[in-house]
Parts: C-alpha cells; structure tokens; sequence
C-alpha cells in the first residue's frame, strides 16, 4: 500500500484564542512510526525547562557496562547516611552516563531534523 502523504492533521482556535495566544504557531513534527504527521503547538517566548526536578532513573543498559559497578562503589561511602549516598551515586552515575551515552536528547534531536529534511524533500 503506497503512502499519499496528504496532510489531514490540523491544529484549530477561535478568534479569541488567537488574540490571547497571538505568538502561538502549529508545527508538524516528523512522522516516526505512522503514516500520520503528529502537529504541535508552540509559544514564543515561553521556555521549557524539562530538567526540573527531574527523577532518577536507572536504565538497564547500565548493567552491560563493565564500568559501571565502580562507579557505583567508588561513589558509596558506608560512613554516609542513605540518603547522602543515593544523592552522591545518582549524581556520580549520571555525569558518567553523559560522558559514556552523551546526550541522546540531542542526539535525537539531530535525528528527527534530518528525518524532517528527508521527508519534506520527498
């Protein structure tokens, strides 16, 4: 079955929202699993910050690294509360992780703007 790439997705506002939110825009996103173009609003001006009070996650490729075990017991210190040593092996486990994985946000980043580029040159 061919794909006919016809855009059915569309982003809708009445003329009030439109005064309230004048810097707001519609932007199709790249299609990754569907034949559907996903849309998304965006405002201007206004800042995302997603890495507020993130929480931990521990991730399980972690564990096929051979590296990753002294991490774990060069940032412990039995002499530390838990507490004192949850926070200083999260933060130790997530520095290494960014120096050994860098940063798939942006890696994917890269990789939904070139998939972007691909399918508006199509």
């Amino acid at each position: 079955m061919a794909n006919t790439l016809v855009r059915l997705d569309r982003g809708l506002a009445n003329a009030e929202w439109c005064l309230n939110f004048s810097d707001a825009g519609v932007e199709n996103i790249p299609r990754t699993a569907s034949d559907h173009c996903p849309i998304i609003i965006r405002f201007k001006g206004i800042a995302h910050n997603y890495t507020i009070n993130r929480p931990f996650r521990l991730l399980a490729c972690w564990f096929d690294r051979h590296d990753f075990n002294d991490i774990v017991k060069i940032s412990w210190n039995n002499s530390d509360n838990l507490e004192t040593n949850l926070k200083q092996c999260s933060k130790k486990i997530c520095n290494w992780n960014k120096v050994t994985y860098g940063n798939i946000f942006k890696n994917k980043k890269c990789i939904l703007r070139c998939l972007s580029g691909i399918q508006k040159a199509q």
